[in-house]
C-alpha cells in the first residue's frame, strides 16, 4: 500500500506536469500575441490550479469546424480579389537597401501584404505635423479605407480629424 507521503509526491508532479503542458501549449499556440502568451503563462504559473482552469475554460478558442471553413472560404475570395494596382511587387524585397531587408520579412511573416515599390515615407519633427499632414492626405484622398485608434490624441486633433471627415469631397466618402 502506497503511503501519504508518496501520493503527495506524485500528485505534487502531476500537478508540475501538468502547469507545464498548459504553459507550452500557450506558449506554442498559433495566431496568438507573444503579450498574450506571457500572460497566460504568468497565470497558468502563478494561481496554481485557478490558472490552470482559467486556460483550459478560456484560453483555448475554438469557433467551430463550419465556422473556420467559412472563414477560410472568405479570406481565400478576398486574397483571389486583392491586387496591386500596377506596381511590381515581384521582388520588391530584393530592391530595398540591404538595412532595410530584414525588418519587411519578418513584417510580411506577420501579414499577407508584401512590400510595394514606389512607396515613401516622411519623419516628421512633432505631433502636430503628423496630424497636419495626416489631415492633408484626407483632404487630397481620391479613395481611401483607413481605420485607426484614438485614444490618446489630443482632442483638437480628434475635432480636426472629425471636421475632414464629416465634410467628404466630391468621389470621397468617410466616416467615423
Amino acid at each position: 500500500m502506497l503511503d501519504y507521503s508518496t501520493i503527495m509526491v506524485a500528485g505534487g508532479v502531476l500537478h508540475l506536469l501538468c502547469q507545464f503542458g498548459l504553459c507550452l501549449r500557450a506558449i506554442t499556440r498559433r495566431s496568438r500575441e507573444p503579450a498574450s502568451r506571457l500572460a497566460w503563462v504568468i497565470i497558468i504559473s502563478s494561481t496554481s490550479v485557478v490558472g490552470m482552469a482559467a486556460y483550459i475554460l478560456l484560453g483555448e478558442v475554438n469557433i467551430g469546424r463550419r465556422r473556420t471553413e467559412r472563414l477560410k472560404a472568405v479570406l481565400t475570395k478576398l486574397s483571389l480579389k486583392s491586387s496591386y494596382p500596377t506596381q511590381n511587387h515581384v521582388g520588391a524585397t530584393a530592391k530595398l537597401p540591404q538595412r532595410f531587408q530584414q525588418l519587411f520579412r519578418t513584417a510580411s511573416s506577420i501579414n499577407p501584404f508584401k512590400p510595394v515599390t514606389g512607396n515613401r515615407a516622411t519623419l516628421l519633427p512633432n505631433s502636430s505635423a503628423s496630424i497636419d499632414a495626416l489631415v492633408a492626405d484626407i483632404d487630397s484622398a481620391n479613395n481611401m479605407f483607413t481605420s485607426f485608434s484614438i485614444s490618446g490624441f489630443p482632442t483638437t486633433t480628434v475635432l480636426k480629424l472629425w471636421k475632414h471627415s464629416s465634410e467628404p469631397q466630391e468621389g470621397v466618402s468617410a466616416a467615423v
